[in-house]
């Protein structure tokens, strides 16, 4: 059996057309997430890396949203990066 991890990021849509298609909001974050497992055709993905800071949301805001994925099941972790 192939064995693999899967990764997904969140933070911004190349064709953005409103200010939720970009950064951490919570609805940025969970329709996101959800449309990478539908592209990758996936149930979920090992981790979900933030891509980078996003100043115009709330910190808690950002963490909850992630532990909602989190516990929806749709990745296992979260991670960031830069």
């Amino acid at each position: 059996m192939d064995r693999f991890s899967a990764f997904s990021e969140a933070f911004a849509h190349f064709n953005s057309k409103g200010q939720n298609d970009v950064g951490l909001s919570r609805k940025h974050i969970i329709e996101g997430t959800k449309a990478s497992l539908k592209r990758l055709q996936l149930d979920y993905v090992d981790v979900i890396f933030a891509h980078r800071p996003d100043l115009q949301t709330p910190l808690e805001e950002i963490v909850r949203a992630f532990s909602w994925v989190i516990d929806q099941g749709f990745d296992f972790y979260l991670g960031t990066s830069e």
